[in-house]
């Protein structure tokens, strides 16, 4: 396991590596997809991370073997807040890359949890997920690509440590209640995030890659470290360290 990790496991030694870490991946990964199924599917993630990376998102264009009308972006997780609010996973990615590209506003898949709160919000984006991947009862989707951060308490998605979203089974989307006045959320599940056929969690500051040592060497409790539910399919992961 400690291999694997290793192996996958990308040191930046500035902001500007770190960005094009992730979006050599991004683009090596979507021109894959889309030569072969005329698609790329990904699902990205808020929070600090990754906002070096959509700014140089924001800079791709349009070639050969990428196109913004084949890409349908997705989000792993959102608040329960405006989408006009600076809480927003889909305002900051909007804010920073989408309105920069070509990317058409139909491939924009956000979950609307400001308008409908969670579990309203999280039956919605089921069913668009399920449109959009024309899955049949009970089957999970494949992204081409989901994109994560880690917490300082080891969180991913809007899977937290002791949260009841753990004794949920069996769905791809989840509401996620949170107490101490702290926002509530939708959450893609864990079944969805392993599907996917690649997965890189981008990680800030290094100190995290400290925690994820030392979680590599502890017992297994998701629920404790929801980060360890990537142990199973950790030859799929790439993890980039800034």
């Amino acid at each position: 396991m400690n291999n694997d990790v290793k192996q996958n496991t990308f040191f930046a030694n500035s902001e500007d590596e770190f960005a094009r870490a992730a979006l050599d991946i991004f683009l090596a990964r979507a021109q894959k997809a889309i030569k072969q199924e005329g698609v790329f599917n990904v699902a990205i993630s808020g929070g600090n991370s990754p906002i070096v990376f959509f700014k140089a998102l924001s800079e791709v264009k349009n070639t050969d073997g990428f196109r913004w009308e084949s890409v349908h972006l997705f989000w792993v997780d959102e608040r329960c807040v405006s989408i006009d609010s600076s809480d927003s996973n889909y305002k900051v990615a909007y804010d920073i890359f989408i309105s920069k590209v070509d990317l058409p506003s139909a491939n924009v898949h956000r979950i609307k949890a400001g308008e409908h709160g969670p579990l309203t919000a999280a039956q919605l984006y089921k069913e668009e997920i399920e449109n959009h991947f024309n899955l049949d009862q009970d089957q999970t989707p494949v992204f081409d690509l989901i994109l994560l951060g880690m917490g300082d308490d080891a969180h991913t998605a809007s899977l937290f440590p002791e949260n009841k979203v753990h004794d949920i089974k069996g769905e791809i989307v989840m509401p996620v209640f949170l107490s101490q006045g702290k926002l509530d959320r939708v959450t893609i599940s864990a079944d969805v995030i392993q599907a996917a056929k690649e997965i890189v969690v981008l990680m800030k500051p290094k100190s995290k890659y400290q925690l994820l040592e030392t979680l590599l060497g502890a017992d297994v409790n998701e629920r404790k470290y929801p980060i360890q539910y990537l142990w199973p399919v950790l030859g799929k992961v790439t993890w980039i360290v800034g």
